[in-house]
């Protein structure tokens, strides 16, 4: 397989290299095998000019190749530049062909450095970029000079030649050609003859150029004996030499219909495979779309999550702080009831002495009295507690929120009554009275590991 891949053999089927293909896929564990198959199936595909199926298995090589086997993913890049170009999209070969030249230095291949740096220019010369163009064939050349490789340096004198011709700078062109003519080695006869042919003719070296166009029907490809029948046609025509002149142009029409007919699959199968490439970039698109669409539902709902877990965090530690200041104040609460104990007493005494709180005795001690008060009398404890204990309404709301019937509570019980009494004017049994005053403790506290007593509530009544 290798062998026929690296002779140029024309594959016509892909039957000997999928079973090679599918035994290194079960036997994913030798990925240096695997990378290796994948990479002949490119070349085997590229072979039977069936160019996504080829790219399909450069991609895999690209997918699992090891970052240290260099010069296999040069070779990789380099065959997938050759694709684009074919497929004539220089862009893509242009950056196919920069990448296969850092792989190739990296690792040491200065003969593939060479025949790269010959392909960077001639897609840069399919570009228009004529100076580019010519710097990285100087660079090839500069090479294979150092090397000191002679069949290298034919190699890349013959294109720089090519680009000259192409330029109409024929002068330039001839000095080159000239150099590679004398090389008897070269490999590429056709290709070196047809630029030695149109320089020639440029320069007005007719006689010269007609030699070469002679030898190219002998040796050349249809397309080189195309031109060479034409332009042989052309000069027997100017020379009246009729009768060559026909057969010629007999020749010229011959191959013209033959090259036609190739250009014309090329175009069908160039345009398919362009057709199948599009299909591909889609569908990678579509998938690139659909896992960045994962991606970021995964970073959506992580940072979801993450910030649940904040929130929970902020409020745990929220409620132990906001419990913590809460049984600070009590504490400091019930250390000023001892601190003010003094100051009590003649308090009560005025309590005692008010009218409400003789009107509320009265209520109590009779029996024939209904043990409640009015709208007025509520109104009249609230001002005399807050004349006797300034702010006292202001530091219980501080506490907590309550209701009015809740307030009202707690006028009574600072006002020095007991419980059973605030029972009675509430309409609450004894349990309620004591359900009340734990109930607005937990409220103004929480609890901080004990069970909290109806006591701790008359304290910080006590305290305000």
């Amino acid at each position: 397989m290798k062998s026929d891949v690296y002779s140029f053999n024309k594959f016509t089927s892909d039957s000997l290299i999928r079973p090679v293909v599918e035994y290194y896929e079960e036997h994913d564990n030798d990925i240096n095998m695997l990378t290796q198959a994948y990479y002949y199936a490119g070349k085997v595909y590229q072979s039977m000019n069936d160019m996504p199926q080829a790219m399909d298995y450069y991609m895999k090589v690209l997918d699992i190749i090891p970052e240290s086997e260099t010069n296999l993913k040069g070779r990789t890049y380099n065959q997938l530049g050759y694709i684009y170009a074919s497929q004539w999209l220089d862009g893509n070969a242009l950056k196919m062909f920069l990448k296969a030249d850092s792989c190739y230095v990296a690792s040491g291949d200065t003969a593939s450095c060479i025949y790269t740096l010959r392909d960077i220019a001639c897609a840069y010369f399919d570009k228009n970029k004529k100076d580019s163009a010519f710097l990285y064939i100087d660079k090839a050349l500069i090479l294979a000079k150092k090397q000191k490789n002679k069949n290298l340096e034919i190699d890349v004198c013959s294109q720089k030649a090519n680009m000259y011709s192409i330029e109409g700078k024929y002068i330039q062109a001839r000095n080159l050609i000239e150099y590679v003519l004398a090389y008897k080695g070269y490999y590429n006869k056709n290709s070196i003859l047809s630029i030695a042919a149109r320089t020639y003719m440029g320069l007005g070296y007719t006689d010269t150029a007609i030699t070469y166009y002679k030898e190219l029907i002998s040796c050349g490809n249809i397309q080189t004996k195309q031109q060479a029948h034409k332009e042989l046609a052309k000069y027997f025509i100017i020379n009246n030499q009729q009768q060559k002149a026909f057969h010629h142009l007999e020749q010229y029409h011959i191959y013209t219909d033959s090259v036609n007919l190739i250009t014309a699959t090329e175009v069908v199968m160039q345009k398919n495979n362009q057709y199948n490439y599009s299909l591909k970039e889609k569908e990678n698109i579509r998938l690139k779309h659909e896992n960045s669409n994962k991606t970021v539902t995964i970073i959506i709902l992580s940072s979801f999550i993450l910030f649940i877990i904040v929130i929970i965090a902020y409020t745990i530690v929220f409620i132990k702080v906001k419990k913590r200041i809460k049984l600070d104040k009590y504490n400091l609460l019930i250390e000023k009831i001892s601190d003010i104990s003094d100051f009590i007493q003649p308090i009560k005494t005025k309590m005692e002495d008010s009218n409400i709180y003789i009107r509320i005795k009265h209520i109590i001690n009779n029996p024939n009295e209904k043990k409640k008060l009015t709208d007025e009398e509520w109104q009249e404890l609230d001002k005399t507690i807050n004349i006797l204990y300034p702010n006292f309404n202001n530091k219980l709301t501080k506490l907590c929120k309550m209701s009015l019937k809740d307030y009202r509570f707690c006028l009574l019980l600072k006002s020095g009554l007991s419980l059973s009494d605030i029972g009675n004017f509430m309409n609450l049994s004894s349990s309620g009275v004591n359900s009340t005053r734990r109930r607005l403790y937990k409220r103004a506290f929480g609890e901080f590991g004990t069970v909290t007593s109806a006591k701790d509530w008359d304290d910080v009544i006590s305290s305000l």
